[in-house]
């Protein structure tokens, strides 16, 4: 209401890009509430009441152009100059799928509002708009093909053995 500061956050070893608020803000609360990217390729995760990180996500190779959380709060985004999109578990912080394809630096990518889709694009390059599905991984049919391979002496594969079997629920499986 008056306008005046009241949290910098201090961390970051190069210049700050881009920054999101968790959809579930609350001022003075412990819980990681912000996100932010930087050129130096990490993301990092703040709450309100301290002005060091609670978390550093490093993943990206090249400068963090930007990020946001999913609508939910669930998921956060982060595009990169490394070409890259990422999705990341929240608050866990661990990466949930690295989308490739683009040809130049992605510059913005942010969820649909429902969380089903990203869109990212780029303003160098290419030039082109991307949509993605946010489901990622999706596996449609859960089936595992645990094989062992056998070889020649002369470095040439004799004869692969496939055993097709329902694998075990995991957290990329389980709904």
């Amino acid at each position: 209401a008056t306008g005046k500061c009241i949290m910098v956050y201090e961390g970051h070893e190069k210049p700050l890009l881009d920054c999101d608020i968790h959809p579930g803000f609350e001022y003075d609360s412990i819980r990681p509430v912000v996100v932010t990217g930087s050129s130096d390729a990490t993301l990092k995760i703040w709450n309100s009441k301290m002005g060091s990180p609670l978390m550093t996500l490093k993943g990206h190779s090249e400068a963090v152009y930007g990020c946001s959380f999913s609508s939910d709060g669930q998921r956060i985004i982060s595009c990169s100059e490394d070409m890259t999109i990422r999705t990341w578990a929240f608050p866990d912080g661990y990466c949930l799928y690295i989308y490739r394809g683009p040809r130049s630096p992605v510059t913005t990518a942010k969820f649909s509002p429902s969380g089903r889709f990203i869109v990212s694009g780029s303003d160098f390059g290419e030039r082109r708009l991307y949509v993605w599905d946010a489901n990622m991984p999706y596996i449609e049919e859960t089936a595992q093909f645990p094989h062992t391979i056998f070889w020649t002496h002369d470095a040439l594969i004799k004869k692969i053995c496939i055993v097709r079997k329902t694998p075990e629920l995991s957290f990329w499986l389980a709904s």
